[in-house]
């Protein structure tokens, strides 16, 4: 019975918006690293059929859930390896004073690309506003 609830509220549902050119992830409570790696896989197959980059929106909004396993290790992989080449502007959105907010920041900031813009919001009007700033293209 655990398992089956827990299945319920592992996903990472992959949103492509073809007018603002922009992928969105929505995490949901509880989420994997395979889950994460393989949302940002379909992501790049999908940015790969426009032929230019795009922006990405991770919603982390719903949740304050990390996997246990290797955080800046999984997201280095995804920084230097499944980001390259299409992603342009990265903008986690998360909870006001989210905790994730410094881990995310410090890795980026370690593993920083210089194609790869990163922003984050506390909320999906922010992250549309950060979208069509200056700074985002």
């Amino acid at each position: 019975m655990v398992s089956k609830i827990r299945e319920m509220f592992l996903m990472i549902d992959v949103d492509f918006d073809n007018a603002l050119n922009t992928v969105y992830l929505h995490y949901g409570s509880l989420w994997t690293w395979d889950e994460y790696h393989n949302a940002l896989d379909n992501v790049a197959a999908c940015a790969n059929n426009t032929g230019e980059a795009v922006a990405v929106v991770l919603d982390m909004s719903e949740t304050t859930y990390m996997p246990p396993e290797q955080f800046a290790e999984h997201v280095r992989f995804a920084i230097e390896g499944q980001l390259v080449g299409w992603a342009r502007l990265l903008i986690y959105q998360l909870r006001r004073n989210s905790s994730l907010r410094d881990l995310y920041a410090a890795v980026h900031q370690q593993y920083a690309q210089p194609d790869l813009t990163v922003r984050f919001a506390s909320s999906a009007d922010e992250a549309v506003a950060l979208l069509s700033a200056p700074c985002a293209s």
